[in-house]
């Protein structure tokens, strides 16, 4: 029979100690095994086993241990009891790290919880033939329906029937190639809704090894319709560039075209898409495109330009361009070419070198042939008299010969504003002198006349060495019309040409900042879908939703203002309380918010045009009145009719806060607002000024100062006095 060990046998055991810690060279000495699994069975099992090693242990070291324990050295038992104590000290240690690492895994199973159900884009795990095999919280949601009624049905019953085959492809090349595909298509909700997703697919296997697909899905609805919010400001844009008169297109930093619409196509002379990408000296000749190169560098240094060149079209025929090009660049400062508008200026040229031959041809007639001629004596101190005078000067002047001897120099019918510089060089004029200069005179019956003097003082051997004055006479009056028609004409084309710079300018500007706004947050977009942070794709969207629609603002805006004077209505006459009353009615609203009284003249006056732009008119100048009326605690608005010479003035007083003189010359301008804080694009007043131009009247502002009220003023052609109230309908 085995001995039974006593509790001194126990302690004099060189293999442990006195807590039961193995000695160094002990088989109790081993690793206590550190992968053990909380879940059921296994856990149980593991510590079976533990307990199974840790008996074959006691028995090999039993088997080695003497019978006797009696005859272990004291020595040999303190050894003994020494490892036994560390034995168990190293088994409470084991005991705490696994109880760490218990710790730590039901931490990590709370946070894969967080990442995986409450994640903010639905995760679902699908079997090879597109049955869900497992779904989180979030998916759940996403359709309206419980985690568990998803559990093996298809994903398809969830997808639009149109958008299946989109479905079916990606997950053929997802198991085919292995590759991770994307795809947007339409999902439905429990209630039938549907809203745009995004999913991304990728392969893996299960635990026995089948293919099955993790696919993450997120719903992309507001970014859809912003999208297409985006692609139909795009698209007014387009139109508005494609329709406009001018041609426009854009110019890289190697001067090819990028852009051009059909305008720009036709002023060169080639068909559809026949600029893109070709360069501006296929058109120039080498000293043209020098210049052109010239006009680059200029802009590359931020200046806006405006100049001429000669092209030559594919048909050979020669085209003037007038250019106006403004300088485009990145959002890094990056110069990237150059935004072109091309105005065909070859016929205002043609009419230009007309005019300079006729007046060259003129010049030379002029030299060969006079109105009038004439010869005047000095007569000492009584200066020159007439001595002899064509008949043409009576017919040109309406006077007499009597009237002129008793005036004795012809000079007296000169303008009483030019006398002084007409009758110079009878003070001044010396023998073989001559003098010839321009001057108006003044008919008997009131007309006033330009006319050009050649005089050549001589020495009249007949007249005992006195000074003659020897001239011809031509009348210019009608040269002078034709000059002052083209500068009104050259003043009118470079108005013209300064409002297109500035609609160019202002629509790069503009149209630049939301699509700087677009093209950035699109970039913070794409990263924040990868990233899946929601609160930041909401703000992403918000920022480019609101670039979107500012956009669409300015060009509904714009489109506005194209209209004016290419789309009229039939022209009609109308009382002036008539056309105030339909516009007082648009801008009720604010009239009575603020409170203001408006007064309304009852004088007779018929006006003639657009009806509705006129309307608009009144309309735009009234609510920009009640707009700014500041804190008068009496706000008014005063329209009436004034006479001043021959033409009637229209006016809208206002008693609000004024304009500083100083920003008056700016306030017509497109898109200028005066407070950048205030509503609106700032493009009213410029249509008011617009429609009042193609009504043939001008418009201008009056102001104090601040504090002091507004008046506009206006005038419209063919406006007139009305016969009585009987015309008031």
């Amino acid at each position: 029979m085995t001995k039974k060990k006593s509790k001194s046998d126990e302690a004099a055991d060189p293999s442990t100690d006195s807590k039961g810690s193995p000695q160094a060279d002990s088989p109790l000495r081993q690793p206590v095994p550190r992968n053990f699994n909380d879940e059921g069975s296994s856990g149980e099992q593991t510590a079976q086993d533990l307990r199974r090693r840790a008996e074959e242990i006691a028995r090999k070291k039993v088997a080695r241990m003497p019978e006797n324990l009696d005859t272990l050295s004291p020595k040999a038992a303190r050894q003994l009891l020494h490892d036994l104590r560390v034995h168990q000290i190293e088994l409470e240690m084991q005991n705490e790290e696994l109880r760490r690492a218990q710790e730590a895994l039901e931490s990590s199973q709370a946070r894969y919880f967080d990442l995986y159900d409450l994640a903010p884009v639905g995760y679902f795990t699908l079997s090879e033939k597109g049955l869900i095999v497992e779904a989180n919280l979030t998916a759940a949601g996403l359709l309206g329906v419980t985690r568990g009624a998803l559990v093996k049905k298809p994903f398809t019953s969830f997808i639009v029937r149109e958008d299946q085959d989109v479905y079916y492809r990606r997950r053929k090349q997802l198991f085919e190639t292995g590759a991770p595909q994307v795809c947007e298509l339409r999902l439905v909700k429990k209630d039938g809704d549907p809203f745009w997703a995004r999913v991304e697919a990728t392969a893996a296997k299960d635990a026995d090894g089948a293919p099955m697909c993790r696919a993450a899905v997120s719903e992309i609805t507001e970014r859809k319709r912003v999208e297409e919010t985006l692609r139909e400001s795009e698209e007014r844009y387009r139109t508005l560039i494609e329709n406009v008169g001018e041609g426009i297109g854009f110019v890289n930093s190697e001067e090819q075209v990028a852009f051009a619409n059909a305008a720009a196509e036709d002023v060169f002379g080639v068909p559809p898409s026949g600029l893109l990408g070709r360069s501006l000296h296929e058109f120039a000749s080498p000293e043209q495109f020098g210049m052109i190169r010239e006009q680059t560098y200029r802009r590359r240094a931020g200046e806006k330009s405006f100049y001429e060149i000669e092209i030559s079209r594919p048909d050979g025929e020669k085209r003037n361009l007038l250019i106006t090009a403004v300088p485009r660049f990145d959002s890094q400062g990056k110069f990237m070419g150059t935004f072109d508008v091309f105005r065909d200026i070859t016929e205002r040229k043609r009419a230009e070198e007309a005019l300079r031959e006729s007046e060259e041809r003129y010049r030379t007639v002029a030299r060969l042939s006079s109105e009038f001629a004439y010869s005047c004596i000095h007569a000492g101190d009584d200066g020159y008299e007439v001595d002899w005078i064509t008949n043409a000067f009576f017919t040109l002047t309406g006077y007499s010969d009597a009237e002129l001897h008793e005036q004795r120099c012809w000079l007296f019918v000169s303008h009483p504003d030019d006398r002084e510089m007409a009758t110079k060089p009878l003070r001044e004029l010396r023998a073989g002198e001559a003098d010839t200069r321009e001057f108006r005179i003044v008919t008997k019956d009131g007309r006033v006349l330009h006319i050009i003097s050649h005089m050549e003082c001589q020495v009249d051997s007949k007249a005992h060495g006195s000074l003659r004055l020897i001239g011809a006479v031509q009348d210019i009056t009608e040269r002078k019309r034709a000059e002052e028609a083209v500068r009104r004409k050259a003043k009118e084309l470079q108005e013209k040409n300064d409002e297109l710079a500035s609609f160019t300018y202002a629509v790069s500007h503009d149209l630049k900042s939301p699509l700087v706004t677009i093209r950035t947050f699109q970039g913070h977009l794409e990263q924040d879908l990868r990233s899946q942070d929601a609160a930041r794709i909401e703000m992403d969207l918000g920022y480019i939703r609101n670039a979107a629609d500012k956009m669409s603002r300015l060009l509904d805006e714009l489109l506005r203002l194209s209209r004016v004077g290419r789309i009229m209505n039939p022209s009609e006459e109308a009382p002036l309380q008539a056309i105030v009353k339909e516009a007082l009615d648009l801008v009720a609203g604010r009239i009575t918010g603020r409170g203001v009284r408006v007064d309304l003249t009852e004088e007779p006056v018929v006006l003639t045009g657009d009806r509705t732009r006129l309307v608009e008119v009144f309309q735009n100048l009234v609510d920009n009145a009640a707009k700014f009326m500041g804190d008068e605690p009496a706000p008014r608005v005063e329209i009436g009719v004034e006479q001043a010479g021959e033409e009637l003035v229209l006016f809208v007083r206002d008693n609000g806060i004024g304009i500083d003189p100083r920003l008056q010359p700016m306030l017509f301008g497109l898109f200028h607002k005066l407070d950048p804080g205030s509503e609106g694009t700032g493009i009213g007043l410029a249509l008011v000024r617009r429609i009042v131009e193609v009504h043939g009247g001008r418009i201008w502002v009056e102001s104090e100062g601040p504090g002091k009220g507004t008046t506009f003023r206006f005038t419209l052609a063919k406006t007139r006095r009305g016969v009585g109230r009987e015309e008031r309908t």
